[in-house]
This record gives C-alpha cells, structure tokens and sequence, in this order.
C-alpha cells in the first residue's frame, strides 16, 4: 500500500491541502461550528463551506476561528476542523499511520508554538508530521540559484524572508500587515468618508474586484451598505480610489521592512536578489498593482508567482515528494 503525502498549508483565512499524487484537493475556510455536548465535550457542527449556511447558527453553538494571526488559538477546536478535512481526502480505508502531513506556518512561529501544532495531528491519530516556513516551501517552485528574497501576504501575516538553496532561512519576520488589515482599513475608510459600513463579505468583494494600487485607475462598482448614522440600506459608487487609499499606507509600511531587511544582507546575498528580484505570493498578494508599486518604491524586480494564492501548498508538496530536500531541511531546523 503506498504510502499518502499530504501538504497542508495552515492559514488564518484557509486551509489548502495538497496531495503528491493528485495535486490540490482541498481549499476551505478556516472556520468551524461547534457545541458542547454533555460533560462539556465540544463537537462539530459543521466545519469550513459548511459553515456559510445560517441553519447552523443558534444560540447554542459556537463560530471558532482556530488559527489566528498563524497560530493554533484554539486546540481543541483545531483537531475537530482537520480531522474532518484530512478525512475528506483521504479514502475511508486509509491507515492514518501511512500518512505523512508535511505543514507549512508563519517564520514567526515560535518551537513551542510548533509543538502545539503538532501535537493536533498527533491527538487524531497521525504520527509523521513535518513543519516548515512557508517562505522555504514557495523556496522550492522558484528556479533560481542562491539566496531569493519571498513575500508571503497572507490574510493575517505577511512572512518576508531570505531563503539560501538548501531551504535555510538567512533572515526574516513576520508581520500582521496583510489582508485582514487592509479589509479593516477599507471598512473605516468608507465610515470616515462616506457615513457608510460594510460587511466583511461585502469588503472582500471589493477588494478581489475592484482594488488596485494605480493612480489613474478609476473603476468603480456599486456596493451595498448600510448608513453609519440611521442603519438604513444604502448603495454607493465604490472607487479604485477609495481602495488604494485605504490601503497605501500599510503597503509603504511593508516597503519599508522589505528595505530594512535588503540592507542589512551579506554583500553576495545582496546582490543575487538584486539581480533576481522579489518573489511576491500569498492571497492578497494578487492586488492590481501591488507588484508594480513595490518594485517602484525599492527598485527591485517584483516577480508575482503563477496561482500566488495556493503556491505555498504546491511548493510544500514538491517538498514533501522529495525525501532527501525535506531531510535537508529538518535537519537544518533542528541545528538552529
């Protein structure tokens, strides 16, 4: 029986399952439904799409988010929501012991952070887990040689960090400047401006639509709110505009701790990526725009990666299918 590889990338917003053999198989919301049953045993009620049907929200029952800004927030929730993934995938009579999970988290993760998360897989019956950045498994789809600068914008953290070959990170953070920050920015803009508040759904929308980081940009779409003062229904023209302006300002700031970290890099390092460039990924990474306005602001060539949103998960496959590169990294984590 061969043995099942599966890559999961761990996100505040997603959860992105590749298999070696099928390639992506799963993207779902990060979210679960739950209630105590007797004796205070927590439950699913229902876990990632299933959760956007209102018939599961009473009272009694609870909206988690089990992963914020990257971290495991709540366990026990956690195990609920990727036992029902990974079964989800997997054929009913496959041995939990012949599956190897290979997760990808944010370079900010603390070891014992790492083992929180480890010890969810481990408490629903699977025993090879591997962690690694998400910066190092993007490192894998990228055909470069030496060190490459990656930006990983997430819904709640930005990783920026330089990968050597082998997968070791050469420096790096991670920051909460990502695209929960630039909903919430949108939000209060349209409140300040407009006396006007929109839903989470309603932003998102608007940010996959219509946001863009050009100046001479002017689309526009009707969205729907609701008055700020009366709580009314109201429609406006939502602008390019509005968007860029919102969101600007944390881009300059991202800017600025990608140049930070340029300067402070070995002089071959240096210049490697300043003849290679950035490598942009992540789901909010996809901004109309955003590459352009970065390479403008450092001077550098922005490369954004082909599916940004999902090639963490593709790149920890690759990974996960190769033994000999994923040995190489453990065991550099294991020497830090």
């Amino acid at each position: 029986m061969r043995r099942i590889k599966l890559a999961i990338d761990i996100g505040s917003e997603n959860i992105t399952i590749f298999d070696t053999d099928l390639g992506l198989v799963l993207k779902e919301p990060a979210v679960i439904i739950c209630r105590y049953k007797r004796k205070k045993t927590l439950e699913a009620v229902a876990v990632g799409l299933q959760t956007s049907d209102p018939r599961h929200i009473n009272y009694n029952k609870m909206l988690i988010n089990p992963v914020k800004e990257g971290k495991v927030e709540n366990p026990k929730a956690m195990e609920l929501m990727m036992s029902y993934f990974i079964s989800k995938v997997l054929y009913r009579t496959t041995l939990k012991s012949r599956v190897d999970i290979l997760c990808t988290v944010s370079c900010g993760m603390t070891a014992a952070e790492r083992n929180q998360l480890e010890k969810v897989f481990v408490n629903i019956g699977y025993k090879n887990i591997y962690i690694v950045e998400s910066v190092v498994a993007v490192k894998k789809l990228l055909d470069t040689q030496g060190a490459s600068l990656i930006v990983d914008i997430g819904g709640s953290v930005t990783d920026i960090a330089v990968i050597e070959d082998g997968g070791k990170i050469m420096c790096g953070c991670s920051v909460n400047i990502a695209g929960n920050l630039f909903n919430n920015s949108i939000i209060h803009h349209f409140i300040d401006n407009y006396r006007v508040d929109f839903g989470k759904m309603t932003v998102e929308k608007l940010k996959r639509t219509i946001s863009s980081i050009y100046e001479n940009d002017l689309s526009t779409v009707p969205a729907q709110g609701r008055k700020r003062d009366s709580g009314g229904p109201v429609t406006i023209e939502a602008t390019a505009i509005d968007l860029r302006n919102a969101i600007l300002p944390h881009v300059d700031k991202l800017c600025n701790i990608i140049y930070d970290i340029l300067v402070g890099l070995p002089t071959d390092a240096a210049e490697t990526i300043a003849a290679d460039g950035l490598y942009l990924c992540g789901g909010s990474a996809v901004i109309l725009g955003l590459a352009d306005y970065i390479s403008s602001k450092l001077e550098i060539d922005v490369h954004l990666l082909p599916n940004a949103d999902d090639c963490v998960a593709t790149g920890a496959g690759k990974l996960l299918a190769q033994a000999q590169a994923l040995g190489e990294v453990i065991s550099l984590q294991n020497t830090i």
